[in-house]
């Protein structure tokens, strides 16, 4: 056995989980403190669940030493999601049985019952986990497992939530809004309109420093390497947009935030600001981009998610800085709060042990379970973020660069439109747009005779004075809203005719009541592997609770619960009568949803009642002809009038 064997025995050996400190695991192995935390990076950058540190020590992963029974619901446990991080990572030669029940310390059936529960996941996404002896691998697109692991996160994170919550916990008793209207205030008395994800990612350092700044009452002395850094965002705009802040903090709620918090606030908002180029070059430690590049390639290796994106990298850059100016000097962040992440997103939680224990093995660090959770949040926030900015429209200014043009109209647009928009360009002329699909939007004070013909017929394009008024804030307004709409119809369009496939179109020639009605759906959802066998019995207990027959002469079962394998809508319609419960309809649409398909389901499904309460509609979608027929015309009535989601 080797050492690093014995070190594990001995931890699995422990009561109670108990911790067990480095000098004491030295001493039993007979060798240094600094060989035990190597032995413990190197099993965590294999398994980076397996063993966790504190103040305290180490010990096994206490979910690691028990088998969790799988909720009523069939979520995903985290040693399932440990058994699939492990299939992607071995995408190409797959991953061994007996392997996975070893590291995991279980037995290989229980292994087997895990891979049986994701093969059905699986399926779910066009994959396939497929097996040669005693080794599996996981078949099938990339996208289709991005799909899958993007899915997985937004259902793991408490349905959804947002971050916001967890910031407030940092807080208190003091109110976010608060800080948030003190940051606000100070970003705009200096001209500086950050991005909705810079100012998530800022309010959240802000909220940790606030609680550090409680918790820790005396000070520790800023290091001489913190000194000089500080000396390079002298006077920097940046600087004094905390100062403003930390002012602010003291008068009305008696906060001091200590100079290093101050410190790592300029950092942060130097990064959006940039008016002190050489700070940059001073305070990121030579190597550490490229050390970074490659952990964020080998994380997007494993876990199938793009972090390529610029900002993301930029604000993690400095943050991994903070974090290794801390471990050097011996600081770290303490939060309680912050080990409620583990809990509450186990797989966010998984992605940033991957990230610290690659981040440690090439910094040479210890990276402490809080310092985990704040990466978390980092990731979270990233993702949360990209999921919100994804639906804003892709914006650019085109306009000559005197007086401060593009900033005025960069800050007046957002002043309106930050929720709907996301500045991505600012150009003196339309010759600098290399593609007209660079934009969803492009804003211009160009005349019409100065626009390039091809940018003249875009629909896209909307003409405003340079100094933006009320006449042109109506205009903007208007183009974006034509602009939503056409992409609603056309998400309409890729997504209800995957849902109403040719199998769930159903033309009946038959009298039939409710009973029978319900009984094909379910055969029907059944036999093309939409529902499990329960599903029958919630369409039963849904009617019971409330029938789902409307005056205007359309039934649209459903479930109570998202749980169905895949989503589908099944159109019913008949030239004899359907009767549902006493009640006469022309028309049924069955529904079965997938939970991970909630959030897209739900920009359709409100839409979809409000149109068929009326009973021409439902007249007008029954004398369809065709499946082809009826989605074409269902599109018409989900966008008439204007609407979009």
């Amino acid at each position: 056995m080797t050492k690093s064997e014995a070190l594990m025995s001995y931890l699995r050996k422990q009561e109670s989980g108990n911790f067990v400190s480095a000098k004491k695991l030295a001493n039993m192995l007979g060798v240094t403190d600094r060989t035990i935390r190597s032995y413990i990076r190197k099993i965590n950058a294999e398994d980076p669940l397996l063993i966790e540190s504190s103040r305290e020590g180490y010990r096994i992963n206490l979910f690691k030493k028990t088998h969790e029974v799988p909720s009523e619901n069939n979520s995903l446990n985290n040693r399932r999601f440990h058994v699939l991080r492990r299939l992607f990572k071995s995408r190409d030669r797959g991953t061994e049985l007996f392997d996975l029940a070893d590291s995991l310390y279980v037995s290989d059936a229980t292994i087997r019952s895990d891979l049986a529960a994701l093969s059905l996941m699986a399926k779910k996404y066009e994959l396939k986990i497929s097996q040669t002896a005693s080794r599996f691998i996981l078949t099938g697109t990339e996208k289709k497992k991005r799909d899958l692991m993007v899915d997985l996160i937004k259902e793991q994170n408490t349905q959804g939530t947002s971050f916001k919550e967890d910031i407030q916990k940092f807080l208190g008793d003091l109110n976010l809004k608060s800080v948030v209207a003190i940051s606000r205030q100070a970003f705009k008395k200096y001209e500086f309109s950050p991005n909705t994800y810079f100012f998530q990612n800022f309010i959240l350092h802000l909220a940790l420093a606030i609680d550090r700044s409680r918790v820790n009452v005396v000070e520790e002395d800023g290091s001489e390497v913190i000194s000089k850094l500080a000396s390079g965002f002298k006077e920097s705009t940046a600087e004094k947009v905390i100062a403003l802040i930390c002012d602010e903090l003291k008068e009305r709620f008696d906060l001091k935030l200590h100079h290093q918090d101050r410190l790592e606030l300029t950092v942060l908002c130097y990064t959006e600001i940039k008016d002190t180029p050489q700070a940059y070059d001073d305070y990121i430690s030579n190597g550490l981009e490229a050390i970074l590049d490659r952990v964020l390639e080998e994380l997007s290796s494993v876990y199938l998610l793009d972090f390529s994106d610029a900002q993301f990298r930029q604000k993690l850059i400095y943050h991994v800085q903070n974090l290794y100016n801390r471990a050097q000097e011996n600081r770290s962040i303490r939060n309680f709060s912050l080990l409620d992440i583990k809990i509450k997103y186990p797989i966010l939680f998984d992605i940033a042990v991957y990230m610290a224990s690659l981040l440690s093995e090439k910094l040479q660090i210890e990276i402490n379970e809080d310092e985990i959770s704040f990466l978390a949040l980092h990731i979270g926030t990233f993702i949360d973020n990209k999921t919100e900015e994804d639906k804003k429209l892709q914006t650019v200014i085109v306009t000559p660069a005197y007086l401060h043009m593009g900033k005025i109209m960069t800050s007046k647009l957002l002043e309106n439109f930050a929720q709907e928009i996301r500045i991505s360009s600012v150009y003196e002329d339309f010759s600098q747009i290399s593609n007209l699909a660079e934009a969803d939007l492009i804003v211009t004070t160009f005349g019409g005779n100065e626009i390039p013909v091809e940018f003249r017929q875009n629909e896209g394009v909307v003409m405003i004075k340079e100094f933006v008024t009320n006449s042109d804030v109506n205009k903007v307004r208007v183009k974006i809203e034509t602009i939503y709409q056409a992409k609603y119809r056309q998400f309409l369009w890729q997504t209800l005719p995957e849902w109403i496939s040719e199998d769930l179109y159903v033309q009946l020639t038959q009298d039939l009541d409710r009973s029978k009605i319900l009984a094909k759906i379910m055969d029907l959802f059944l036999a093309k592997n939409y529902v499990e066998s329960q599903f029958k019995g919630e369409l039963e207990a849904r009617e019971t609770f409330s029938s789902t027959a409307f005056p205007s002469k359309i039934a649209i079962p459903h479930a109570v619960k998202y749980d169905a394998l895949q989503t589908g809508i099944m159109v019913i319609q008949s030239t004899g009568q359907l009767d549902w419960a006493g009640k006469e309809v022309d028309l049924v649409l069955a529904l079965a949803v997938r939970k991970s398909d909630s959030q897209v389901f739900n920009r359709i499904f409100p839409r979809i009642i409000e149109v068929v309460a009326e009973a021409y509609h439902v007249e007008y979608l029954a004398r369809s002809n065709s499946r082809e027929k009826f989605i074409e015309r269902l599109i018409d009535l989900l966008t008439s009038d204007g609407y979009y989601s």
